[in-house]
């Protein structure tokens, strides 16, 4: 008898950021390992496809561009509430939009060890 375990699960993770009163909910589904498509990540670390920032030496980390753990972290979030851009006006779930929330939230400790901790299904007092 073979048993398959399901790894698929939903999860949110609420934060509130120290320079804003706004509450986010960032909504994640966590998928199997075999359902992702590695290709993305493998195209963003080949060194020859990483952007150069002329302005300033040397060569600058193209946003996207993580371990495979970040990208997995990154390909689950699949939504979002109370993000928006400058003006106030709602950031959609779009592709380009996730890579740029998901850039942000890696800024900030709190939420990423937040979401390791949810995605990982481990108490936090085990860390």
């Amino acid at each position: 008898m073979n048993f398959k375990i399901n790894t698929i699960r939903k999860f949110e993770i609420e934060h509130m950021f120290d320079d804003t009163d706004v509450c986010v909910k960032l909504f994640f589904e966590k998928v199997a390992v075999e359902n992702l498509n590695f290709d993305e990540l493998r195209d963003k670390l080949n060194l020859k496809k990483v952007a150069v920032n002329k302005e300033e030496e040397g060569q600058v980390k193209e946003e996207g561009s993580y371990n495979a753990f970040l990208y997995m972290l990154r390909k689950s979030l699949i939504g979002w509430e109370g993000i928006v851009d400058q003006n106030g006006v709602v950031v959609p779930f779009n592709e380009n939009n996730q890579i740029a929330v998901f850039e942000e939230v890696q800024k900030e400790v709190s939420l990423i060890r937040k979401i390791i901790v949810a995605y990982s299904g481990i108490n936090e007092k085990n860390l």
